[in-house]
């Protein structure tokens, strides 16, 4: 409660707040994008907690004043995502219209399969706060569509690249599960490959319970799927395989050299890559 009394008391006379210390993630604060992001970032922190919610609503009412405001100079999908899912927590009327516009920077591929919010950074983040207002708009047949592109974003354990994509992308596909999920899961997974079969049973019971087979390689030249019954649930193919490095010549150089900073909590290095092509004996 002390965090959420000391979040409060660092907000701006405007209704915006802005980093007090180190800025680490710099998408978060904004720079010169009005402080949008990180402003909707702490109003969600607030409104996700009722009690909270409750006792610091003259905040959260100065803080979404401030990011209604803001609705026709948002150019970036990062900034728009992160308010639209604030605006949308509250269920203030704006929540439409910044979805409305949220979409329509959206891109759609795989004849309208995949939906996601292209970015030179922090884009899965971006795409997991879109998901999570469609949750809240009740959008959730074409939540699908972002959900198929996120789930294509996983590393091979579930996570995502960054712990923050990690953190809102497992949080999104979590809420969105609970609303399309029916409530009597029963259905089969059958696997067949290099002449064997394997069969999972998946029922209501074993929600969020990982199931999966291992095959070697070698033995694996083709896989049929076969799914038969009611229920909702991710099915994933993942293929790995190993680089034998012993005898491998490296194609690229990689120099590394440190910088002399003062800044607390700081590593700056100065990186410099190189290629290395192969050159043909023609």
């Amino acid at each position: 409660e002390q965090a959420f009394d000391w979040l409060a008391a660092r907000q701006h006379s405007t209704g915006r707040f802005d980093e007090v210390g180190p800025v680490f993630h710099r998408d978060m604060q904004g720079g010169l994008r009005q402080g949008i992001a990180l402003t909707s970032f702490v109003l969600i922190a607030l409104l996700e907690q009722p009690k909270v919610a409750t006792k610091h609503r003259a905040v959260i009412e100065k803080g979404i004043d401030y990011v209604t405001r803001t609705l026709g100079s948002i150019e970036d999908s990062y900034d728009l995502a992160i308010a639209t899912y604030a605006l949308l927590l509250q269920k203030h009327s704006s929540g439409e219209r910044f979805l409305e516009k949220l979409i329509g920077l959206s891109t759609v591929q795989q004849n309208g399969t995949e939906r996601f919010w292209a970015r030179d950074a922090h884009g899965i983040e971006t795409t997991a706060y879109g998901l999570l207002s469609f949750v809240l708009a009740e959008k959730y047949v074409d939540g699908t569509s972002i959900m198929r592109w996120l789930v294509k974003q996983r590393y091979t354990p579930g996570s995502f690249p960054r712990t923050q994509d990690t953190f809102v992308g497992l949080k999104a596909l979590t809420k969105l599960a609970e609303k399309i999920s029916p409530s009597r899961n029963d259905y089969s997974v059958q696997l067949r490959h290099a002449g064997r079969k394997e069969e999972f049973r998946v029922t209501s019971q074993d929600i969020g319970t990982l199931q999966h087979a291992q095959q070697g390689v070698d033995e694996t030249a083709q896989l049929e799927l076969h799914v038969a019954g009611i229920g909702f649930g991710l099915l994933q193919v993942v293929y790995e395989y190993g680089v034998d490095l012993r005898n491998f010549t490296a194609q690229f150089v990689l120099e590394l050299q440190k910088s002399v900073t003062n800044a607390n909590h700081q590593l700056q290095l100065e990186v410099c890559s190189s290629f290395t092509p192969q050159l043909s004996d023609g």
